[in-house]
């Protein structure tokens, strides 16, 4: 059983450096500076990784050019954050090739989603919270992903600001409190039976998806719980799962209820779905890695934080 007490990276303050990396599909630079100029003008540096324009396949750069990419940020003693650019696959890929143990003596945040989930599990792992957020490329001018952005600048200079949410038809209500992991359902169904492959004892699980098929959901769900997992965990939060798609004949059940019915037959104590996370403009930052209280009543769910170390 894993019993670190989360590390958290020094808050940022004005004038720190924060470098976007490639580590999955690529991107070009035109993409990403919307989100650049924006965290600018909060008052920050932005510096750019050989990775972004590159090209190798789908992804940034081959994959020694894209691990190069973080370990040289990671080494880098003047950077203060990595901010991955965007997803889609080929993170998991790296974590072989990464040594991340320098950032046990100097912790530094690592920021992203989706495909992102690898690296949030092999700090989860070492006991370093990294940020489950939106990435430059998903910075659009509209209010939900204003509200989104502000808050990872927030949780960047240390406001732990909680989370607050409608509470939907599927959850379970209850209290309870654990440690924070979670991302994209099949990146952490990816790295089932790897070194990366995390001890979920006690931990409040959080999960996303989008573009898949609901026997394929319904298949990791349940690869999850023949390993225990829903066992394991205190608390769930499922977020949005967004374009999912059917066969011929349909499956029958949606992605929550495919979901649920998992947690229900392992008797999660505390859930909560349609949480506001995932492939959606409204993609609040959440702490991985991080002490948390979850509590879901007759009328809202609310995430809040033990604080920092």
């Amino acid at each position: 059983m894993q019993q670190r007490v989360p590390i958290f990276p020094p808050s940022l303050k004005h004038g720190d450096r924060i470098r976007i990396v490639c580590p999955a599909r690529s991107v070009v630079l035109d993409e990403i500076l919307p989100a650049a100029e924006w965290i600018r003008r909060q008052g920050f540096k932005v510096e750019y990784g050989d990775t972004i324009g590159k090209v190798s396949g789908q992804f940034g750069g081959t994959d020694e050019e894209r691990a190069a990419d973080i370990q040289n940020a990671i080494d880098d003693d003047g950077i203060d954050a990595i901010w991955c650019a965007r997803g889609g696959y080929g993170t998991a890929r790296l974590l072989e090739s990464l040594n991340l143990e320098l950032l046990m003596k100097r912790p530094k945040w690592i920021i992203g989603y989706s495909d992102i989930t690898a690296l949030h599990a092999a700090l989860y792992k070492i006991g370093i919270v990294s940020i489950h957020a939106p990435m430059p490329l998903s910075f659009n001018q509209n209010l939900e992903t204003s509200i989104a952005f502000g808050l990872l600048l927030s949780y960047l200079m240390g406001r732990d600001i909680p989370l607050e949410w409608d509470k939907s038809s599927f959850d379970r209500e209850g209290k309870t409190t654990g440690r924070l992991f979670g991302g994209n359902l099949s990146v952490i169904y990816s790295l089932r039976g790897t070194p990366w492959d995390v001890n979920l004892t006690d931990s409040l699980l959080f999960i996303e998806d989008v573009d898949e098929y609901l026997y394929h959901i319904d298949r990791m769900c349940n690869n999850l719980s023949l390993g225990g997992y829903f066992k394991q965990i205190k608390g769930l939060i499922a977020g949005q799962f967004t374009k999912m798609n059917d066969n011929t004949i349909p499956f029958g059940m949606s992605a929550n209820e495919i979901v649920q019915r998992f947690a229900n037959r392992s008797n999660v104590a505390v859930q909560c779905f349609n949480a506001p996370f995932g492939h959606v403009d409204y993609n609040l930052p959440i702490l991985c890695g991080a002490q948390a209280e979850l509590e879901v009543d007759k009328n809202k769910v609310t995430l809040k934080y033990h604080g920092r170390t």
